[in-house]
């Protein structure tokens, strides 16, 4: 396995995502990509042709600061973070086609039934019409043991800043 995608959003729940990922990633020896996506009602800036932000541009520097914020928890991982604008499902799985991901990474939100139902799921969605294998992490019984973990490694980072 050399390439993993993950798409993020920033939440709990994706962090979750991420860290998992990453654990996999430095087992085999294989390259993170992370993407944030950004769904064109939701842009007020223009695009180019390949959908992608402007690195200048306000919107992708905000999501680069929560992907540097969240960066020491990958350590050791070769990781790399795309930010486009299109429709989600749509745009996660042409991403999963050009880097060649050898498999997919995400966070299944919890929703309530009629969000569910009314909405759909993007997990759901992109499991059904990836061609690349779809890991989708539900945090309910995962969450507490890796929020745990999450909680210690940012304590022992901040302990780690205050000693320098």
């Amino acid at each position: 396995m050399h390439t993993i995608l993950v798409p993020i959003d920033f939440s709990s729940e994706s962090e979750l995502a991420l860290l998992i990922a990453g654990s996999v990633a430095r087992d085999l020896e294989s390259e993170l990509v992370f993407l944030y996506v950004i769904q064109p009602q939701d842009c007020s800036e223009d695009k180019n042709d390949a959908g992608k932000l402007d690195r200048d541009s306000v919107s992708y520097q905000s999501c680069w600061n929560q992907f540097l914020r969240l960066q020491p928890l990958l350590h050791g991982v070769r990781a790399s973070f795309q930010v486009k604008i299109g429709p989600i499902v749509e745009t996660i799985e042409a991403v999963a086609q050009s880097e060649c991901a050898d498999l997919i990474v995400i966070a299944a939100h919890q929703k309530s039934y009629f969000h569910h139902q009314i909405y759909g799921s993007v997990s759901e969605s992109l499991a059904r019409r990836s061609s690349s294998p779809v890991v989708c992490i539900n945090q309910s019984p995962v969450r507490r043991k890796m929020e745990s973990m999450l909680n210690g490694l940012r304590r022992s980072l901040l302990l780690s800043d205050v000693g320098h």
